[in-house]
């Protein structure tokens, strides 16, 4: 084939690769740059006339952003001895002023210049609209999480489409993962029943049954490993086919005030006589506490009553009989700490949970220090001393209930009476 046939059919692959990009240049990988072949595109994008720049060379540097130049040389010369093609996006400076964002793509042909300089097409895309959006959502992204910072919010988007999920706000005291999570369907089963994982579980559910809005209560592990409540609320997003594509859900902290509603409530259920926790406000805040218990988290429950309480009763009669309950009650919370409960399930007998011991010693301390008060409470009530037995149950992490607890309390307190009164006795499954 004659050289002009050969510049001929190169001409014409050059006119169809020109047609697939919005510009498409051939050069040489010299100091130069030298122009082999400039398409119109490409005289487009950069305001220059083509024959010009073909008939007076090429500099990158005109052309070529400042700040992108190093970065657009380094692509070339990595792609060229690899001999592998490369992208990269770049700022083209424009001979009016200005420039256009590019995505050039190029592709070493296997040629040499002058017999030693590689030769590449680059292909040219416009994409400073994609650019500029882009970076203009940024900017509203970071507005929004400043804002977001400022004011406490926490939201979660998730892309049923795109499968993923993205975090926004002051989440740093609540979630250390990451902030975008793509194939998150895949990074949940991964990290299922992790903590992090805690804040869209059971939000997550209620989308994947159907639900349109997500409105739920949901207790979380912080960072610090603080369990606090924080409310979820959501809604979806469809498309006009009825499609899901979004479920944007908020997040708040409402630990105090749920805290706080928790203890009115409590103080509202309290037994009228003795002023102590009544059987439903006590199974209520034992079974949350025991809830929220750490894996190493060791709590008691003490089940207390008063030796021979009817013969009081009888002796006495009711109105002495119910001052020794509350004076007997008043004695107890006086020798517990301040964090522990004390609640009355019914006639003399009366319930303590220790929330947070660091050993078995510590509860036995405090049982011995209930037996210790009842004779004074009944000297200043009755004229002579009275007593109390106690059963004791112990539990670590979140394994235990309410009603566990005060099964084996129960029967440790059995065992008490069985062994003379006046005394504590820890439950043991072997011996009960």
């Amino acid at each position: 084939m004659s050289d002009r046939l050969v510049e001929h059919d190169r001409r014409g692959l050059e006119k169809v690769l020109d047609s697939i990009s919005d510009g498409l240049g051939k050069f040489a990988c010299n100091e130069e740059f030298t122009v082999l072949y400039f398409s119109d595109g490409l005289a487009a994008l950069s305001e220059v006339d083509r024959v010009d720049v073909e008939k007076q060379g090429f500099n990158s540097d005109i052309y070529i952003h400042v700040d992108d130049r190093q970065m657009v040389r380094q692509a070339i010369m990595d792609a060229v001895a690899a001999n592998e093609p490369f992208t990269c996006t770049y700022r083209l400076y424009r001979k009016e002023g200005g420039f256009r964002w590019v995505k050039a793509r190029g592709v070493p042909t296997g040629e040499v210049y002058q017999g030693q300089f590689p030769i590449i097409y680059v292909f040219y895309t416009d994409v400073t609209d994609v650019v500029e959006t882009s970076e203009q959502l940024k900017e509203e992204l970071e507005r929004r999480r400043v804002l977001m910072d400022l004011t406490g919010e926490m939201f979660v988007e998730y892309d049923h489409v795109l499968d993923e999920l993205t975090v926004l706000g002051a989440f740093q005291p609540y979630y250390d993962g990451p902030e975008r999570i793509k194939h998150f369907s895949a990074y949940a089963e991964q990290h299922h029943g992790e903590r992090n994982m805690q804040l869209l579980d059971k939000a997550n559910a209620h989308v994947l049954m159907g639900s349109e809005i997500v409105s739920l209560e949901r207790l979380i592990t912080r960072v610090d490993g603080k369990n606090v409540w924080m409310s979820i609320s959501g809604r979806t997003i469809r498309s006009e086919e009825g499609t899901l594509l979004k479920t944007i859900y908020r997040f708040s902290d409402i630990d105090d005030q749920k805290r706080e509603r928790e203890f009115l409530q409590l103080q509202a259920a309290s037994d009228d006589l003795t002023g102590v926790l009544g059987p439903s406000a006590l199974r209520s805040l034992v079974n949350r506490c025991l809830q929220e218990a750490k894996p190493q988290h060791m709590n008691a429950f003490l089940i207390f009553d008063y030796d021979d309480f009817k013969g009081i009763n009888d002796s006495y009669g009711h109105p002495l009989g119910d001052a020794v309950l509350v004076g007997g009650a008043n004695a107890v919370r006086g020798v517990v700490r301040e964090q522990d409960c004390v609640g009355r399930i019914g006639g003399d007998e009366f319930c303590v949970f220790l929330d947070g011991i660091t050993s078995i010693d510590d509860a036995a301390c405090i049982a011995r220090r209930i037996c210790s008060v009842f004779p004074s409470v009944g000297e200043f009530t009755l004229g002579k001393p009275i007593t109390c037995s106690v059963g004791m149950s112990v539990s670590v992490g979140s394994n235990a209930s309410f009603e566990k607890l005060y099964r084996e309390a129960d029967a440790a307190l059995y065992q008490a009476k069985e062994s003379g009164r006046n005394r504590y006795v820890l439950y043991d499954q072997d011996t009960t």
